[in-house]
């Protein structure tokens, strides 16, 4: 037998003084002797502790033949401390088999007698299943007895109540069928089940558990639950407000990370009803209704959640007659808050860059003093007699020329752009469009700067190797680089980010926010 059964079914303490506590033990007592009946009382207490035994073992078999043996004593005797039959301990680890041999047996005169037998927190069978989701012993159960799916037990929690408190889909929709076809009509018992004693719903408890498939379903079956509210005085928008992970996320997400978000698979939620053929004629009729081609699929959907925002609406905003127009001190407090919390973005974004703006422009100076002494340089020397480069043909030599070059102009380019940065008045103005501009032409200029550098060097080189190892100094240049490569790699979200924040002129909601 599992840990788990034993956990939670504890064995009575079998005593004969311990006054009895079957029903049917005390009606017998009447007509008896007392020796008869402290006999009837030992028996009952024997065939406690052997059903508690096996059960705690999981020898089923031997269980359902103790029933088939002591069917009159046993089909509604309890085991435990708890109060559990061993029908609800059957249920509770999961023996289908077992319930429905055990429910077969009782099937003449005691099933429902058996599935209606509570513990001590008033659990029947039904609740037991429900709680745990098993789609078939709910209809094994259900089939004896409809009625259990509305028997309430301490807390006022009903069969239905519990399957969508522990967030079981299936089969919740299975004991909504049995709601509908007992009334007649859709909902009307559904919605008398759906609540507990302390106002809660099912679909209070489905957002508290996050089972928001199943809190889809409900609001598409049970509209009206949308506008509960539970004696604390929360609707269920109030908790779906509380649950972060129902919503997208506003955390500021890199380019590869956003890409990954926005890529996940996931399900889209559809209105899922279990109608059988035996269904009512008003819910046959309300299904043809639903396939009316002048309106959508989704349209009672888009209905229940117009009127989820329609709440929200007279919950979290004011009522605008309510609200007075804002004086001329209100108006001018409000625009000396706007610039304090501008003032102090302007000054957080004036120090990263200046300290950007500083590190950038020392690298380019180097970067423009390497460029002009390669650019001042010749490789293999002149002609003597005419005073051209030994090495003008070749195309080794213009690709070091010219790199030389646009390594010099673009590094001399990011240092004056660095300048203006650090020159510059840092006001709110600025921020637009002004100051990123500026750091992004820098940025750009500094890389293109380095990646000529590398190249005239690499194109340097290559004449003073000899033939036979030119070909082996091509990795020698892959691997020189790297550094630069990475460090363009670090570079690139910034870079894009400024471009993204330059060319976009309208402000950006919090989660693409970019900068």
């Amino acid at each position: 037998m599992d840990s788990k059964i034993v956990d939670q079914h504890e064995t009575s303490d079998i005593h004969p003084h311990d006054p009895p506590h079957h029903d049917r033990l005390d009606q017998k007592s009447t007509t008896t002797t007392p020796d008869e009946s402290h006999k009837l009382y030992e028996h009952l207490e024997q065939i406690k502790g052997e059903l508690f035994r096996l059960a705690m073992k999981a020898e089923w078999k031997k269980v359902v033949e103790k029933y088939t043996k002591e069917l009159e004593s046993v089909y509604n005797l309890k085991i435990t401390r708890s109060g559990d039959t061993a029908l609800h301990i059957a249920v509770s680890d999961g023996q289908e088999e077992t319930v429905a041999d055990l429910l077969k047996l009782m099937q003449s005169n005691h099933a429902k007698e058996a599935v209606r037998t509570k513990n001590e927190r008033d659990n029947t069978p039904l609740h037991t299943a429900a709680a745990m989701g098993n789609l078939p012993m709910c209809k094994l159960i259900a089939q004896v007895d409809p009625s259990l799916v509305g028997e309430r037990n301490c807390e006022g929690e009903t069969p239905f109540f519990l399957a969508a408190v522990h967030g079981k889909k299936e089969a919740f929709l299975y004991l909504h069928k049995i709601c509908v076809d007992q009334d007649g009509k859709p909902d009307d018992i559904g919605y008398t089940y759906a609540k507990r004693e302390d106002g809660d719903t099912i679909l209070h408890c489905a957002i508290n558990g996050e089972y928001f498939d199943l809190a889809f379903q409900i609001v598409h079956l049970y509209p009206e639950l949308v506008d509960s509210v539970n004696e604390q005085g929360f609707f269920p928008l109030h908790l779906l407000a509380t649950k972060p992970s129902a919503f997208r996320s506003g955390s500021h997400l890199g380019r590869f990370y956003k890409l990954i978000y926005h890529s996940i698979f996931i399900d889209e939620l559809k209105p899922e009803q279990e109608y059988d053929d035996q269904s009512p004629p008003a819910i046959i009729k309300s299904r043809k209704e639903e396939k009316n081609p002048n309106y959508p699929e989704n349209y009672r959907t888009c209905v229940n959640f117009f009127r989820l925002f329609w709440k929200m609406a007279h919950v979290v905003v004011p009522r605008t007659k309510d609200r007075s127009k804002p004086s001329d001190a209100e108006k001018g407090k409000n625009d000396q808050l706007i610039i304090a919390r501008g003032s102090n973005a302007v000054k957080n974004g004036g120090e990263w860059l200046t300290n950007t703006s500083e590190s950038c422009s020392v690298v380019a100076a180097l970067i423009a003093t390497v460029a002009f002494a390669t650019a001042s340089t010749v490789p293999g020397g002149v002609k003597q007699d005419t005073g051209t480069p030994t090495l003008e043909n070749q195309p080794a030599f213009d690709v070091f020329a010219i790199s030389s070059l646009v390594a010099l102009c673009f590094s001399v380019t990011s240092v004056i752009m660095f300048l203006s940065i650090l020159t510059s008045r840092y006001q709110e103005k600025d921020f637009g469009t002004d100051l990123p501009r500026k750091l992004l032409v820098g940025l750009t200029s500094l890389f293109v700067s380095i990646a000529s550098m590398l190249v005239s060097f690499c194109a340097g080189h290559f004449f003073v190797l000899k033939d036979k190892l030119k070909y082996a100094a091509f990795p020698v240049y892959a691997v020189t680089c790297l550094p630069v490569t990475f460090f363009a790699v670090a570079q690139f979200p910034l870079y894009f980010d400024l471009i993204w924040a330059t060319f976009k002129n309208v402000p950006q909601r919090s989660y693409k926010v970019v900068l």
